[in-house]
C-alpha cells in the first residue's frame, strides 16, 4: 500500500503543470521533529533506477548531501532510513493546436469544406524521484523530497540533471526549527 501511495503521489505532482515540461520538485516534512537528533543514517530498500548507472549516481548523490549536511553513514542501526524510489513515465502532452482552421479542402462529391487541425501531441519520458528520510524507531517518514523531470537521454546529462535536482531538494534539509 505504501508503495502505491507514493506512486499516487508522484504521479500527481508530475500532472500538475506537466504541460510546460519543466523540473517539478516538493519537500515535505514533519514540522514536530527535532532534526538536530539525527547524526547518523542507513540505507533501507527503495525503489531502484532501470539503469545502474543512473542508481549508483543517485545514491552517490544523496550520501554527498547528508554528508554535507552533518550525518555520517552507518551500515545498519543508522538514526534515519534513507530510500530512494525512481520511476520513468512516458507521457503523451498537448503541445498546443495550430490557428485551428486550417482553410478549405476539397472533400469529393459533397464539395468544399472546413479543414480543422487536432492538437499537437509531444511524447515525453519523465523521470521521478522520491527520497525518503525515515525515523526507525517510530517508523514515521519524517522529511520527503520528490521531483519530476524530463529525462536526458544521454547518461552523462541525466547525471548533471541529478545533480541539480538533489542540489534544490537538499536546500529545505535540515528543515527550519519550529518556535
Amino acid at each position: 500500500m505504501r508503495k502505491l501511495s507514493w506512486l499516487a503521489v508522484l504521479l500527481g505532482l508530475l500532472v500538475v503543470d506537466v504541460a510546460a515540461a519543466k523540473d517539478k520538485i516538493g519537500v515535505g516534512y514533519d514540522p514536530q521533529v527535532d532534526f538536530s537528533q539525527y547524526k547518523t543514517y542507513s540505507w533501507a530498500k527503495g525503489t531502484s533506477a532501470v539503469n545502474e548507472q543512473i542508481q549508483q549516481h543517485v545514491v552517490q548523490t544523496i550520501e554527498t548531501h547528508l554528508d554535507g549536511k552533518g550525518l555520517r553513514r552507518v551500515e545498519q542501526g543508522g538514526d534515519l532510513a534513507v530510500r530512494s524510489h525512481t520511476l520513468a513515465a512516458d507521457v503523451a502532452l498537448a503541445g498546443g493546436m495550430s490557428s485551428g482552421f486550417d482553410g478549405f479542402i476539397w472533400v469529393g462529391w459533397g464539395g468544399w469544406g472546413l479543414w480543422f487541425s487536432s492538437p499537437n501531441l509531444r511524447d515525453y519520458t519523465f523521470g521521478l524521484l522520491m527520497i525518503t528520510l525515515q525515523d526507525p524507531v517510530s517508523e514515521e517518514t519524517v522529511w520527503t523530497g520528490m521531483a519530476a523531470a524530463p529525462v536526458m537521454n544521454e547518461v552523462k546529462k541525466a547525471k548533471t540533471k541529478i545533480d541539480k535536482i538533489a542540489a534544490k531538494l537538499f536546500q529545505s534539509y535540515p528543515p527550519p526549527k519550529r518556535r
